[in-house]
């Protein structure tokens, strides 16, 4: 997908860098996956790796959906609820990030 993007004359530069971001974290995401599948099932001290990639996973997941309406945006400056969707996305995964201890108590 990277190479069609790069490939492609009508995609702008604005748009094929949304597009390689989204495709980056798609990429990610599906490398947690794994981790959280390969750990499942280990002794208890690798139990940590299982929640924290899962956290991450799951985290990530609506970043996806904000690359991809930063690339269908045809505005080229940050509207104030483009901004905002990206400080709800900051915020989950803050209150993710500190509900992790929660599971080790």
């Amino acid at each position: 997908m990277c190479v069609l993007t790069q490939l492609s004359e009508s995609l702008n530069k604005k748009q094929n860098r949304g597009f390689l971001f989204a495709f980056g974290l798609i990429a990610l995401i599906s490398l947690l996956e794994v981790v959280t599948l390969k750990v499942d099932g280990l002794p208890k001290k690798f139990r940590w790796i299982n929640i924290v990639s899962n956290y991450l996973g799951f985290g990530l997941m609506p970043s996806v959906c904000i690359c991809l309406v930063y690339v269908l945006d045809k505005k080229t400056k940050l509207r104030w609820e483009f901004k905002l969707a990206i400080l709800w996305e900051i915020v989950y995964l803050l209150i993710l990030a500190l509900s992790i201890p929660l599971y080790f108590q």
